[in-house]
């Protein structure tokens, strides 16, 4: 996602991901402005190494509810959604699904997750990344 604001060009990139085999979801990215190599900030929940290790994949909406990085997420859905953002940016999950293990390509989560993609179900996808029961219950659908 690319803006202009006040006078200066922003460059968010924004990735959602669920890590195997602990199936722990993930978000991250990259904020630059004006292609300044110092105007550059990476985050993801994952950086707060503590509060991401010590946490299973059941306790991590409920202990990064109020992090910035979860409410940016949310907002960056809402504006792409039903646009053809989430052609471009599934095309893009195609080549990472590639890399995936060939034992791990047989899990369920990862037979829900290749769906979705597939499906350009960009909602659904950002919604099993840390709400265990929304995920149970695709995973039951399936």
């Amino acid at each position: 996602m690319e803006t202009d604001f006040n006078g200066r060009r922003y460059q968010l990139e924004l990735m959602e991901q669920i890590d195997f085999p602990s199936e722990k979801g993930n978000i991250s990215g990259t904020l630059t402005y004006d292609g300044d190599r110092w105007g550059k900030y990476d985050f993801a929940l994952s950086y707060d190494c503590m509060k991401y290790d010590d946490s299973s994949e059941e306790q991590l909406k409920e202990v990064f509810a109020d992090f910035p990085i979860l409410k940016l997420a949310e907002a960056v859905i809402a504006v792409f959604r039903g646009t053809e953002a989430e052609e471009f940016g599934f095309s893009y999950a195609g080549y990472y699904n590639q890399e995936i293990k060939a034992k791990w390509k047989r899990m369920p989560l990862v037979k829900l997750g290749k769906k979705l993609m597939e499906e350009k179900r960009m909602e659904d996808f950002h919604r099993i990344i840390l709400d265990m029961e929304y995920r149970k219950k695709l995973l039951e659908e399936m």
